[in-house]
């Protein structure tokens, strides 16, 4: 496949069409390698993410679960009287949380 190469200011941009992306297994966030070859054509290749990234990124989605505000679970807790408590269990929480990472 040929792909023309988009200029921008003093930057080159690689275009990879959707299809290509899907065919090939990349997704967003993919590290790619590139190889440039005698005959000045260029070689991409997806480094495969290493489990303990994945695990990271895992984990960053669940701390961003526990960032985000729950309206009816702080409701319940005003409700109960332990807004307070589950606002320090949360941060408890997150400090644990951050111990995960690989």
């Amino acid at each position: 496949m040929i792909v023309t190469l988009i200029e921008d200011g003093d930057d080159l941009i690689l275009p990879i069409p959707d299809e290509l992306i899907d065919e090939l297994g990349w997704n967003t966030g993919d590290v790619l390698e590139w190889d440039v070859q005698s005959d000045h054509t260029i070689i991409l290749r997806s480094q495969q993410m290493k489990e303990h990234d994945k695990w990271n990124r895992g984990l960053d989605l669940f701390i961003e679960s526990v960032h985000k505000p729950d309206s009816k679970l702080r409701a319940c807790a005003h409700n109960q009287e332990c807004f307070h408590e589950l606002m320090s269990i949360r941060e408890s929480m997150l400090e644990y949380l951050q111990t995960l990472r690989k």
